[in-house]
């Protein structure tokens, strides 16, 4: 029995076998194959990233559209013209925004401005509303709508 235990135990010691690992021809391969695969995707992950942030900014955009609208429903007297606010922040940027509340639908002008009309119509309640919200002065969302007395 100790003659199998003595064998089993020094079998390896014997025997020259060549357990060296990969070679580095094999290893410059593999890393090759890694590098090549990594600048492939690397312009992925950038351009997802870049899109994440520019949804950020335009979900934060939203949600300031959202709170000013909600102010000026709780308004009783709208004045009619233009307002400007800026420094605003929402969700963490800084934002600013061109509110245009008129007596008719306002339009848009080609060199991207606004016209609204501010003659003050006692028979119509209606006032239109236009909301350009913008981040490093670039316009990020525009919203219109439409707000009466109800009497």
């Amino acid at each position: 029995m100790l003659f199998y235990i003595n064998n089993f135990l020094f079998r390896d010691i014997d025997k020259k076998e060549d357990n060296g690992g990969f070679s580095l021809i094999e290893s410059i391969v593999s890393l090759l194959i890694f590098v090549i695969t990594f600048s492939l995707a690397a312009p992925l992950f950038v351009a997802q990233q870049k899109s994440n942030i520019n949804n950020e900014i335009r979900t934060g955009a939203v949600s300031l559209s959202q709170q000013v609208l909600d102010n000026l429903r709780l308004e009783t007297s709208l004045t009619l013209g233009e307002t400007n606010e800026s420094s605003i922040s929402s969700l963490g940027k800084e934002y600013s925004y061109n509110q245009f509340v008129c007596s008719d639908k306002p339009s848009f002008n080609a060199d991207s401005s606004v016209s609204c009309n501010t003659t003050v119509d006692l028979s119509n309640p209606m006032r239109y509303i236009l909301l350009q919200v913008e981040y490093n002065e670039e316009t990020i969302y525009t919203v219109e709508t439409i707000y009466t007395d109800i009497q």
